[in-house]
This record gives C-alpha cells, sequence and structure tokens, in this order.
C-alpha cells in the first residue's frame, strides 16, 4: 500500500464520512471532505430529483474552496454514496475537477442496493490516473463491524 494516502468524501448523512475515518485510522491517511456549496434535500429522494435535474442540464454542483493538492500523495481514495446507481453528483464535480496523472486512485462507496454503474463510472472519471477497483459497501455488510473492517482490511491490501 501506499505511504501517502488522501481520502476525499462527499457524505450527506454521515455514514460515508463513518468509514472515511475509519479507513483514515487504518492507514493513517489525510482526510478532504468534498463539499457543494448548496445542500441537497435530506429527504433521499427529493435529493436525487435535484440531482437528476442537474445530470438532464449537465449542470454539476460547485464546490466549496479550493480543491486539494494532491501532489503529494500517491493514491486517493475516493469515497461517496450511490445515486442512481452511480456516483454522487458533488462527487462527479469533484472527479472532473482533478488531474489524477500518475496518481493511483481508488474508492469506496456506501448503499442500500443497486451500485451497478458505480466501479465502471470511477474509472472513467479517473482520467490520466490509474485506476484500482473499489469497495462496495451495501448497508447488508455494512451493519456488521468486524466484517466491515475485515472488508475494508481485504481492500487496502489491493492499493
Amino acid at each position: 500500500m501506499a505511504e501517502n494516502i488522501l481520502i476525499a468524501y462527499y457524505s450527506q448523512s454521515g455514514q460515508t464520512k463513518r468509514f472515511a475515518q475509519l479507513i483514515a485510522e487504518m492507514t493513517g491517511a489525510d482526510l478532504y471532505e468534498i463539499e457543494p456549496v448548496r445542500r441537497y434535500n435530506d429527504d433521499m429522494w427529493k435529493a436525487w430529483d435535484e440531482a437528476q435535474v442537474e445530470r438532464a442540464e449537465n449542470k454539476y454542483p460547485a464546490l466549496k474552496g479550493a480543491l486539494p493538492d494532491i501532489s503529494k500523495y500517491d493514491t486517493i481514495i475516493v469515497g461517496g454514496g450511490v445515486w442512481g446507481f452511480t456516483l454522487s453528483n458533488p462527487i462527479f464535480s469533484f472527479m472532473r475537477g482533478m488531474d489524477f496523472s500518475g496518481k493511483k486512485v481508488s474508492a469506496f462507496w456506501t448503499f442500500y442496493d443497486h451500485d451497478e454503474k458505480y466501479n465502471n463510472d470511477m474509472r472513467a472519471e479517473t482520467k490520466r490516473g490509474i485506476y484500482i477497483d473499489g469497495l462496495p459497501l451495501p448497508r447488508g455488510l455494512t451493519s456488521d463491524k468486524t466484517k466491515t473492517e475485515n472488508a475494508i482490511a481485504k481492500w487496502l491490501k489491493t492499493l
């Protein structure tokens, strides 16, 4: 595993943040929170309606603050929840604003069901970077702390 790791994450409800913090504890990674300028609705169905409008108009959300300087990192891990089988809109904004040239990039994602497009879409958005298959964290897994920690540890060995 790389020594210099950045975990960039977007967490609407706090669940993804919890796993970002756990992975940071396990790896010694730095954390960067991806924050859209405006907050999405707390009701996931209403947030999804908002996201679909943005996607249809190809207008992804602006993010707060400057994007992180990744020059000192070997590996970038991106964490987020699944929206409509794939990345959330703030994650799309982050990925499209970054230059991952020469960096290893991977991801973890939280979801209830249906993440079919997530890994391939992350791979596509990792332009000029080296994408390593990510870690799906479905609710059925994350409800068991030991199984979750074991899955994370196994995945981290692939980095």
